[in-house]
């Protein structure tokens, strides 16, 4: 379980750059504003987006992530300490940290000045980090293309076939109204962890 200012175990740490700011285009649209590379943003194509309890949008691109304040974008990108710049996905804790899952580089947290790097190296099932959700003890939870990990802030514990998981590509991954946090999607089906069994379904066709 991770509390609040606990320190985590393992992952390399580095500074966070200042970021590339730009002042925000005018968008286009008059009932609702659409942005594009041409208004500051980091890559036309965005995977996954979350808004921060400061109200800041961030927006999980293939060129980066970009944070839009309602007036500014500033891009992070490894210039400024990201370990990849495809991010597939973006999640918030409840420390207002942002967490960062790449293609093929491992997941990053961001606590706004720090950036702190997870890859296989440091117990991740794999590099491709498709989905992230933090469950009501406090521990996180990835859904990669090998497996599925929960972190405790310690310890790296990691699902697959071995365990009962029907398959080990996954692309999401939650946690239900009864806190069993494996709900997880794959390629060719959904998983439910029941707490003592995983029940597997099929997708149907």
């Amino acid at each position: 379980t991770i509390n609040p200012g606990d320190a985590l175990e393992g992952g390399k740490v580095v500074p966070a750059g200042s970021g590339h700011t730009v002042p925000t285009g005018p968008g286009t649209g008059s009932y609702q504003r659409s942005f594009s590379v041409a208004d500051g943003l980091a890559y036309p194509f965005v995977h996954s987006m979350v808004q921060d309890r400061k109200g800041n949008f961030w927006f999980a691109t293939r060129g980066g992530v970009s944070r839009y304040d309602g007036g500014t974008i500033e891009t992070f990108t490894v210039e400024n300490g990201l370990m990849g710049n495809y991010i597939i996905s973006i999640y918030l804790d409840r420390e207002d940290h942002i967490w960062l899952g790449t293609l093929s580089h491992g997941v990053t947290r961001f606590d706004g000045k720090t950036f702190t790097h997870f890859t296989q190296e440091d117990g991740l099932a794999g590099n491709g980090v498709r989905a992230i959700v933090q469950d009501r003890k406090g521990d996180f939870w990835f859904a990669t293309y090998e497996g599925i990990n929960r972190y405790d802030g310690n310890k790296w514990t990691t699902f697959t076939s071995w365990d009962g998981l029907p398959e080990e590509r996954f692309v999401s991954i939650c946690e239900d109204q009864r806190a069993n946090p494996i709900n997880a999607n794959t390629m060719g089906g959904i998983i439910k962890d029941a707490g003592l069994t995983i029940e597997a379904f099929k997708a149907l066709l």
